[in-house]
């Protein structure tokens, strides 16, 4: 039987280095120990990060344990929460996700 392959997209979703790891991605730490292949797929710059990552490909891919993947999108950044640039930011990351192949 072949391993299980999961995409967990979030775009707010960080790595305990960069903001506050959250759910989605504790929930893929869990997944990838149970012998399933995870890829949390999140953007690169969202207000809730507080390092925002260093991205200078459009997709960049970390590996962070043997089953688990954490891959940044680029989307542009944005001065304050509730600015049309974030709104932007949004529809970018979906054309991303959308551009996506397994």
């Amino acid at each position: 039987m072949s391993k299980k392959i999961v995409w967990i997209i979030n775009q707010y979703a960080a790595t305990p280095n960069e903001g506050i790891g959250g759910r989605s991605y504790y929930f893929s730490e869990s997944l990838s120990s149970i012998d399933v292949e995870v890829y949390l797929i999140s953007a690169s710059y969202t207000h809730l990060l507080r390092k925002p990552p260093k991205i200078n490909k459009s997709i960049e891919l970390i590996k962070l344990k043997e089953n688990f993947n954490f891959v940044w999108l680029k989307v542009p950044s944005y001065t304050e929460s509730h600015s049309k640039q974030r709104i932007i930011n949004w529809f970018i990351f979906a054309a991303k996700i959308l551009k996506l192949k397994s």
